[in-house]
């Protein structure tokens, strides 16, 4: 259902005439995510998993093990919630805490063999649905949308963020220490 709302979404704003209203990224983008999550949603409903759950247990299986602040940072799970969801997980087994030996501050996260078996189908359907949009698209397309929509977004909207921290900056110089 909501892949054919963002199909329709799409082909609604791919329509318009050029001086018409904008193709709403934040929708589009939103509903690529939710038409994701509906896919993998069954799949994690039987593993018991909630969708954060499973965005720290995929991140993690990709880059085990792994410094929890840097699974905040890609997971983008609040710290807090982090670290209920990770007390959670290592109760069920699915992951192990360990300190980082160079920086005790710092706690390693890695997936057991235990979570690798319990996320093994979400993680087949999560790649079955990458394979049917390339079927569908094109892998060099599936490759392009995904820097658009990560680097090149990204980039385009810290552009005016940093002009405009420098525009501050430059309105407002730091003074110059004289030595007299």
């Amino acid at each position: 259902m909501v892949t054919s709302i963002l199909l329709s979404s799409i082909r609604q704003n791919a329509g318009e005439a050029v001086n018409t209203v904008e193709p709403d990224l934040m929708k589009t983008f939103l509903l690529a995510y939710e038409s994701v999550i509906e896919t993998l949603r069954p799949s994690m409903k039987v593993a018991g998993l909630t969708e954060p759950q499973w965005r720290v247990l995929h991140e993690v299986r990709a880059r085990s093990p792994m410094i929890a602040s840097e699974l905040a940072a890609n997971t983008f799970v609040r710290a807090s919630s982090l670290s209920r969801i990770l007390r959670d997980l290592e109760a069920r087994d699915l992951i192990a805490r360990a300190q980082q030996f160079e920086d005790l501050r710092k706690t390693l996260v890695s997936l057991t063999d235990y979570g690798r078996k319990t996320i093994a189908p979400i993680e087949t359907a999560y790649a079955e649905l990458g394979q049917r949009l390339a079927d569908a698209v094109g892998r060099e397309a599936v490759e392009i949308g995904l820097r658009i929509s990560t680097v090149e977004v990204e980039d385009l909207v810290a552009a005016p963020a940093r002009r405009i921290a420098g525009d501050v900056d430059d309105a407002f110089p730091r003074p110059v220490a004289t030595h007299d």
